[in-house]
């Protein structure tokens, strides 16, 4: 044997005797004094110096840097009020208000747009694409199949209604992990008078598997999702880590993994109505009484079908959902054979929504490495004990989910408020306060103002958890208006921005991108709510898999906004997915942006590109203007501000040569497909 090999043994010996020793450790509850004295555990501060504000924080850490640096001045109001809009709205500020507004500038121009802009239905829609993002949010189950999820778009429409209503972010909390459990009914305003329940949908986002060898195996797994992603939304950690053993780096252990797995393991997928039934003609309501019997009966086949199934691999019971009952595509469309028909006679039937359920709620015992066949001590549900407030109550034979509601939602966590607040911050500011937004643990990135970030989650609960008043506070700073122009001995000082001495410049999001080419083109179908368009599918993303691709959506998207495109796992809409849109089976906490070849042919040369310029052009023609007059429109449609002397004389002079060859429709379309491909179109400064 070489010395080498030798090596490698001793090494790889060493590293199996510690792993095993990790593992068969007893489960750490007192984690130590070093974790818990992080910085995220300790207390909400609250206290803060007199007229303390935004910019107080940030001006006096630029000061203790001793760097030198000086706080930028406001960007110019075209350029704000761009940013505004996409920000807020994720539509070009053509779309966001009225022309009185733009033309007619004062002293409080800036307060009434950012009033107009939070008001605005559209502010929902590009907020709940964000939310959508952390809650892996997708209307089919992904896999082999990718079987569609009935009435999933219902939790998207959920979340629009809750940013626009201004829903105090713990109700929005409670509501998500136990809005079956409320005795308050919420209403929507748009005839649901119990919308809570839709909210728990959220859990049973995750993929699933065709046909799993181990059913057993499956629902743990598909546990094992549900904590992973409450402990990153809310609480910017991450729990699932502790699966198998305690958290090597957090002070979360073992035991705390399965207090709130014991809790889950009593949840089950079901559906239920969120509103009144219409009254119906007798011949009708029979007709529908007798479909819904037929479609329960179904289902509940279908879990017969699973259990029995399931007792061949072992004596293991696990709750079997409506949802996992239904596996193939022939399930699915004998599904849908029965729903369609139930939705066309009663228009009530719309109130169904996919819901958690409570079951037989009872503490299970911890799988040893993480294997359920392996069990080990009895972990009494509750939260994680670092976050625990007060004592754990009695919790019968009840999930424990609305006891965890109220955990997560209580003022005294030092963690919820803090974590949604980063998120806000990122949202507008390009980077969080904390640059890890589903990290706030020991292995995550410490705050580069704690202070700001304490004074922000304290406003957050002092307004009534008010998402809108945080979001207004930090549009009125000055930090927020600064200009994103830098100078090179700020870039040298303070490259990553950390000081927020200027305003970070980003790219728009893939969603805000295709919305604003539809906007400008006049295409945009700004409808609300309901059933989510197909993508569209290219006929090279087909192959030879013909039976299990989706009818392909059209290329605009029936002009709907993005969020109204139907998230599959399988398939993306091709031009969002180049741009960095969310991967619908993680907690993104923050979507990565790449600059890539791709993404400038696809604004080169898709057919959706061309289509939308074709718009354009034609819009404009028809408005019969000059062509100077036209393209400086167009200019300020696409780009929020007046071309440069240069640029207009270029594009007039390639325009009047194409319109000599063509039309003047021809001519405005490559003006169009021009501006497009300008890199200031997809950006924001």
């Amino acid at each position: 044997m070489s010395m080498t090999t030798a090596r490698k043994i001793i090494i790889l010996t060493a590293v199996f005797v510690r792993s095993a020793f990790v593992l068969l450790a007893p489960a750490d509850t007192n984690p130590s004094s070093a974790s818990t004295e992080h910085w995220a555990f300790q207390p909400l501060k609250t206290e803060f110096a007199p007229g303390a504000t935004i910019d107080s924080f940030i001006d006096a850490r630029l000061e203790r840097t001793g760097s030198g640096l000086h706080v930028f001045e406001k960007a110019e109001l075209s350029v704000r009020l761009r940013r505004l809009s996409f920000d807020i709205l994720g539509l070009p500020p053509s779309a966001a208000w009225p022309d009185g507004i733009l033309n007619n500038p004062s002293s409080e121009i800036w307060s009434k747009a950012v009033d107009q802009a939070l008001a605005s239905p559209r502010f929902g829609e590009t907020w709940a694409r964000h939310w959508l993002d952390l809650t892996r949010f997708s209307e089919t189950k992904g896999h082999a199949t990718d079987i569609e999820r009935i009435h999933s778009w219902k939790y998207r429409d959920y979340v629009i209604d809750a940013f626009n209503q201004d829903l105090p972010y713990d109700q929005f909390v409670k509501e998500h992990l136990a809005g079956d459990l409320l005795e308050e009914h919420r209403s929507n305003g748009r005839g649901e008078t119990n919308v809570g329940p839709t909210a728990t949908g959220f859990l049973f986002f995750q993929e699933m598997h065709f046909m799993a060898v181990d059913p057993v195996q499956q629902r743990w797994d598909e546990i094992d999702a549900q904590i992973d992603v409450i402990s990153k939304t809310f609480l910017g950690l991450s729990l699932a880590c502790a699966r198998c053993h305690d958290h090597k780096i957090e002070p979360l252990s073992q035991v705390d993994y399965y207090a709130m797995a014991g809790i889950l393991n009593g949840t089950e997928l079901d559906h239920i109505r969120t509103g009144p039934r219409e009254e119906l003609e007798p011949t009708i309501a029979e007709k529908v009484t007798k479909l819904e019997e037929t479609y329960e009966q179904f289902l509940q086949n279908k879990i017969k079908d699973r259990l029995a199934a399931q007792t061949k691999k072992n004596s293991s019971y696990f709750p079997v959902s409506r949802e996992l009952g239904v596996q193939s595509p022939n399930d699915f469309a004998k599904l849908r054979e029965l729903v369609d028909p139930l939705e066309n006679l009663d228009p009530s039937w719309s109130f169904w929504t996919r819901s958690a359920t409570d079951v037989q709620g009872e503490d299970i015992a911890i799988h040893l490495r993480g294997d359920y066949k392996n069990p080990g001590a009895i972990a009494p549900r509750s939260a994680p004990a670092i976050l625990r407030q007060g004592p754990i109550p009695e919790l019968g034979t009840s999930s424990g989910r609305l006891y965890l509601a109220k955990q997560l939602s209580d003022p005294g966590n030092p963690l919820t408020a803090r974590v949604w607040v980063n998120r806000i911050w990122q949202y507008l500011m390009g980077d969080g306060i904390v640059r890890t937004p589903n990290d706030f643990g020991l292995a995550g990135e410490r705050p580069t103002h704690p202070e700001l970030l304490d004074y922000l989650a304290s406003q957050l609960i002092k307004n009534d958890w008010s998402t809108k008043s945080v979001i207004r506070e930090i549009l009125m700073s000055e930090a927020y208006q600064r200009s994103s122009r830098s100078t090179e001995s700020t870039l040298l000082k303070d490259p990553d921005n950390q000081l927020l001495a200027r305003k970070s410049p980003k790219r728009l999001d893939a969603e805000a991108i295709r919305d604003a080419m539809l906007e400008v083109a006049g295409s945009l179908d700004l409808q609300m709510h309901g059933p989510s368009v197909q993508p569209f599918i290219p006929s090279y993303a087909t192959g030879n898999k013909v039976t299990t691709i989706p009818k392909s959506g059209p290329l605009d998207g029936h002009g709907r906004r993005s969020i109204y495109l139907k998230v599959r796992r399988n398939y993306t809409t091709p031009f969002l997915k180049k741009f960095n849109t969310a991967d619908p089976g993680k907690c993104v906490g923050k979507r990565e942006t790449s600059t890539a070849p791709l993404q400038a042919l696809a604004m080169m040369n898709s057919e959706f590109s061309h289509q939308i310029a074709e718009r354009w052009g034609h819009r404009v023609a028809n408005e019969n203007i000059p062509l100077k007059p036209s393209i400086e429109k167009m200019f300020h449609q696409g780009l929020s501000r007046k071309p440069e002397v240069d640029e207009l004389e270029s594009l007039v002079e390639f325009a009047s040569v194409v319109e000599s060859e063509s039309s003047r429709t021809e001519a405005l379309s490559e003006v169009a497909h021009v501006i497009f491909n300008l890199a200031e179109f997809i950006l924001l400064e």
